[in-house]
């Protein structure tokens, strides 16, 4: 595994490209941070919820705020961030 025990945050990755980045770096072996965006019905911490379930060990959610990184080292144990994949949402600023 390339990616094994390496820590990947992906931004906006409850949906789309992210979900697919997500899936293929977990693959890999990294562990995942499924990291999505505030919304008021929560329908993307539920999206963010589903992958985590569908990947399994090795993945966590965490809804994007200034304290990510604190809690990714906090729910990772041991491992470091090595990896983040950003990825920027345009669809809505385009409407």
């Amino acid at each position: 595994m390339l990616l094994k025990d390496k820590v990947a945050i992906i931004t906006g990755a409850s949906q789309g490209l992210g979900a697919t980045t997500a899936r293929y770096l977990h693959d890999a072996g990294a562990v995942v941070v499924i990291n999505y965006f505030p919304d008021p019905d929560e329908a993307n911490a539920a999206k963010a919820s589903q992958l985590v379930d569908e990947l399994g060990e090795r993945s966590l959610s965490q809804c994007g705020n200034d304290r990510l990184y604190a809690s990714v080292n906090a729910g990772t144990g041991s491992h470091h961030l090595h990896l983040a994949a950003v990825l920027t949402v345009l669809a809505p600023m385009l409407e």
